[in-house]
């Protein structure tokens, strides 16, 4: 691994962000509100910069995104919410309980079992359901991928991209209707039900299209 001589400490970036708010009158102004937009778009900077393999570019948009996090620390710090420190606790205390195979029972388990216990716990830990951690701002189709990818652990899952085509088929022609026949007919089907055979056929397509992917590449 490449080592640097790094001149700067995460304790100087948190003095940094201090000054910041003081003497900069555009960082004076930010609030949580103003700065999410701008959060969003560094994610999806980070994300080209991954796909594009580019480890200079991944570092660079890493550090934007632990400005962000250090800025919405230092206002609610300014609020006497929680400071840098918190979110640091936090984040450890919530990895620690949620791999107890790691730090409790030194059990080997699988991957997949790692998945189920981790959703298990988030209920344990309040959660309504397993779909209550999807963010309601995700992009649809992002947000179609992440509720499979949590009912999968649940058994709701296509295995093969045959299975998962015929359930695309199976919505498209459930209960002998067809879909065209729904949209352009109405065919006695209320806005509820014609809402989610939507879900169900982008749902279902999605799954088979991301099957298809991992089969040929």
């Amino acid at each position: 691994m490449k080592k640097s001589k790094n001149s700067h400490s995460i304790d100087e970036l948190l003095k940094i962000m201090d000054e910041l708010r003081v003497k900069c009158p555009w960082d004076k102004e930010q609030t949580i509100d103003s700065l999410k937009t701008l959060t969003v778009e560094e994610t999806f900077e980070l994300v080209d910069a991954i796909n594009d393999g580019d480890y200079d570019e991944i570092k660079n948009e890493l550090g934007d995104l632990l400005l962000h996090i250090i800025f919405y620390s230092k206002i609610a710090d300014e609020k006497q919410i929680f400071n840098f420190n918190d979110v640091v606790e936090s984040i450890s205390k919530k990895l620690i309980h949620r791999h107890p195979h790691v730090y409790k029972t030194k059990k080997q388990i699988s991957k997949e079992e790692v998945k189920k216990n981790w959703e298990k716990l988030k209920i344990n830990e309040g959660r309504d359901s397993i779909l209550s951690g999807v963010p309601k701002t995700l992009p649809s189709l992002i947000k179609a991928l992440r509720i499979q990818d949590k009912v999968s652990s649940a058994g709701f899952k296509w295995d093969s991209v045959v299975n998962s085509k015929n359930k695309v088929i199976e919505e498209l022609y459930k209960d002998g209707i067809t879909y065209i026949d729904v949209v352009t007919q109405g065919r006695n089907y209320s806005a509820q039900r014609l809402y989610q055979r939507c879900g169900f056929i982008t749902q279902s397509t999605e799954l088979w299209y991301h099957k298809w992917l991992k089969k040929i590449n």
